[in-house]
């Protein structure tokens, strides 16, 4: 993917969306890294990495709430929403790209744009 950007969709639950981005947010916030985050939950450094990768299929599960909320030092609250989503999946559209260094080479790490989020209708 040298040089090239990719636009991907993928479906996922609303709800796991959400979580996603609340963790990404408050662990910004505190000032972790994904790795020290992964580790801080007694995980490999890597799990954090791949839940917040959108075109992996990891995701968080019950357990791992209580070990995030216990990591980023915040409530369960803080991790879910008030109130229940009208839709249940929503289709992403994700730009991936291959990341610039400072020195301008091309990194192996790759950036992800979130080009569009939109629910869809439950069937």
């Amino acid at each position: 993917m040298a040089g090239k950007s990719q636009v991907v969709e993928i479906t996922i639950s609303q709800l796991d969306w959400y979580v996603i981005n609340q963790v990404k947010k408050l662990r910004r916030k505190k000032g972790l890294s994904q790795s020290d985050l992964s580790v801080e939950m007694g995980f490999s450094e890597k799990l954090i990495g791949s839940v917040e990768n959108p075109t992996l299929n990891a995701r968080f599960n019950i357990r791992h709430l209580n070990l995030l909320a216990k990591a980023l030092d915040c409530t369960l609250w803080d991790l879910i929403p008030e109130k229940p989503f009208d839709n249940d999946l929503v289709k992403i559209k994700i730009k991936k790209s291959a990341r610039i260094t400072k020195a301008g080479s091309t990194s192996s790490k790759t950036e992800f744009e979130i080009l569009e989020v939109k629910p869809l209708k439950n069937r």
